[in-house]
């Protein structure tokens, strides 16, 4: 069995290495030849794995993405505002893109998703762990973890946010207790950031996974947790205490503004007019944008992007540039909702269930971040944009094990989930 040979444990726990440290580096030193090595590194560790198991996973999201990046260089040459930085945001896409294929085949060959999530949660802790190290003398009541490092406050809570849910699942298996350790400092973290996103994300993670690992009676628990929140929420929001005073005094702010219309409510003036100004230029060319990343060199930006992503590819690449882009997002959900459909129609004996809970995770993932996407640009991100190809890794490793077609064949092979399976094309004959 592919899973007990030597060879490939010893190629899996190179790649497992190289991609811990490929997602702690590219959040920790962003933009720099050690970020740009730790890619490289993971590529070459899943390269050798596809060679090492003779096989290459296609998927149809490939062609999307494909399709994004040749609708963007058309913008760029054609209507860009600024073509240099349209064509620096397109290297920066085919580089995204690249990951995500060598990713793609790590988590299909490594055929082992709840490594991929312990992975995240270390790297996650390691960020948190690093940060406070070096920032532990500041004041945390009027200073925000990252800032002082040069990482974005908010990239460093929804990072906390998404591995703090991941805890929570994992925390269903053996040695359960130890991963509320982690669970316990990326909820610390969360606070540190003050990010109101991520408070709300941790939040509604912390729900869904619950709800998905303890599934019984999940009216009166999700009834419980409801309660128990809205009474932590009113204590913090409706109540002077250190708490709405300190860590969450930005999410006591925007709480008020939005509730009684008290305040600045943070930066969400600054957030309206952005969206505002976004929405501007995108009715001025509605089919063919601006160019990618050109958004913040335009009038009303301030500088910045949209806060936006659906109107950040509006003004960016039109209509069909938005379209394309979720497309893809919207299409993982499909397949994956056809996928666990499949799946339970052909396991009499109810043996892959588990495998169909962890696809169902990663669509609670991705739908959260469909949500976010309301307020964080992150299209271009490796790390804010990737969870729709977890989520089609997943629904085809279930399609995989299922068939019973993880085994290595003779021949170097190529496997798509655009193209019928081999239990469907022998079942055909």
């Amino acid at each position: 069995m592919m899973q007990n040979d030597k060879t490939f444990r010893i190629f899996a726990w190179f790649a497992d290495i190289s991609l811990l440290l490929c997602l702690f580096i590219e959040v920790v030193f962003p933009h720099t030849l050690v970020s740009q090595a730790s890619l490289v590194l993971f590529f070459c560790c899943t390269a050798l794995l596809v060679l090492q198991q003779r096989r290459v996973h296609l998927s149809w999201w490939m062609g999307v993405f494909a399709l994004f990046i040749l609708w963007s260089a058309v913008v760029s040459f054609g209507w860009a505002f600024d073509r240099s930085t349209s064509l620096d945001m397109i290297q920066t896409m085919v580089i995204t893109t690249g990951f995500f294929f060598f990713l793609y085949q790590y988590l299909l060959l490594r055929a082992n998703l709840r490594r991929y999530l312990e992975l995240y949660v270390i790297s996650a802790l390691l960020i948190v762990l690093w940060l406070l190290s070096r920032e532990f003398t500041l004041d945390w009541s009027t200073t925000r973890l990252g800032y002082a490092d040069g990482i974005h406050p908010n990239t460093v809570g929804m990072i906390s946010a998404f591995a703090f849910g991941m805890c929570i699942y994992l925390a269903g298996k053996k040695w359960r207790l130890l991963w509320w350790i982690p669970a316990l400092v990326l909820l610390f973290a969360v606070a540190l950031t003050m990010s109101v996103k991520s408070v709300a994300l941790a939040g509604v993670l912390f729900i869904c996974m619950l709800l998905v690992r303890f599934p019984r009676k999940w009216g009166w628990k999700l009834a419980g947790i409801l309660v128990g929140g809205a009474a932590v929420f009113s204590l913090v929001i409706f109540t002077d205490n250190p708490l709405s005073a300190g860590v969450f005094s930005r999410v006591r702010e925007v709480a008020l503004y939005v509730l009684k219309g008290e305040g600045v409510g943070g930066s969400s003036t600054e957030r309206l007019s952005l969206i505002q100004a976004a929405w501007g230029w995108f009715v001025q060319r509605p089919m063919t944008g601006w160019g990618l990343g050109s958004f913040r060199l335009m009038d009303g930006s301030l500088g910045l992007y949209a806060h936006n992503n659906y109107l950040e590819l509006l003004v960016s690449g039109g209509i069909p540039l938005a379209l394309i882009y979720y497309a893809g997002q919207v299409g993982a959900l499909l397949y994956a909702a056809r996928e666990i459909r499949r799946s339970k129609a052909e396991d009499k004996e109810n043996g892959f269930a588990e495998a169909r809970r962890l696809v169902f995770v990663f669509c609670v993932f991705l739908a959260a971040h469909l949500v976010l996407d309301l307020a964080v640009v992150s299209y271009y991100e490796r790390q804010d944009a990737v969870f729709f190809v977890l989520l089609f890794a997943a629904a085809r490793l279930l399609r995989l094990q299922q068939d019973g077609a993880l085994n290595r064949s003779a021949k170097f092979s190529v496997s798509c989930d655009f193209l019928p399976s081999r239990k469907e094309t022998n079942e055909n004959r």
